[in-house]
């Protein structure tokens, strides 16, 4: 009694808990019994990303492009996979390659972001936060990952002008809060993150990760 839905769902249950090779094994049978849609390579494409096997995510999103099941959620999973994989480049051409086509949204542009920020792409990061505004791409998530890019390599500044813009458009939330205090800590700026953790609480933004980024900064000093 196994349909599309219940692959996926496998298929992504497999994939979260660690499981690669069962999600592996399902996906080759949902291709062979015709059961593959967009979604069965996108969550395969996931699985892949989360355990480790960046070959087979690529080769899961070239043949998806080849069988036109890829789409929006397709080309960002793979963006993702690549940037958790150290993959940049070829997050990279897939971000290029999903704007020609029409395949890139705000969450497409929150991907490419945050692999940026891990591979030590800021300026990368910082040309898609630019394009990702101007093209009213950019939302919560967007700011809070540039944010968490900046922190990374360096830029503070860079983190600084984001966060205020974010709280100017009402972009800020406890997330936002968050990458800003551990953004402040990473780059030795005290002052900054107390501020930041002080107007966290007034707002009711202030949650445990809060309290802990603002403790994090502590540990860094003193050990």
């Amino acid at each position: 009694f196994a349909n599309v839905v219940t692959y996926n769902a496998f298929i992504d249950a497999a994939g979260k808990n660690g499981e690669f090779r069962e999600a592996k094994v399902a996906f080759e049978e949902a291709k062979r019994n015709r059961f593959a849609d967009v979604v069965t390579y996108t969550s395969f494409i996931n699985a892949a990303g989360k355990n480790g096997e960046f070959r087979e995510a690529k080769d899961a999103f070239e043949e998806a492009k080849s069988n036109r099941l890829a789409d929006v959620v397709t080309y960002t999973s793979f963006i993702d996979a690549a940037g958790k994989n150290g993959e940049f480049r070829e997050a990279k051409v897939a971000f290029e390659d999903a704007k020609r086509n029409s395949f890139a949204n705000v969450v497409t542009y929150n991907a490419f972001i945050d692999a940026a920020g891990k591979n030590g792409e800021f300026r990368e990061a910082k040309v898609a936060f630019e394009e990702a505004k101007r093209n009213s791409f950019a939302n919560v998530v967007t700011y809070t990952s540039f944010i968490d890019a900046a922190g990374k390599n360096g830029e503070f500044r860079e983190a600084k002008v984001a966060f205020e813009d974010a709280k100017r458009n009402s972009f800020a939330n406890v997330v936002t809060y968050n990458a800003f205090i551990d953004a402040a800590g990473k780059n030795g700026e005290f002052r900054e993150a107390k501020v930041a953790f002080e107007e966290a609480k007034r707002n009711s933004f202030a949650n445990v990760v809060t309290y802990n980024a603002f403790i994090d900064f502590f540990s860094g000093i003193f050990i």
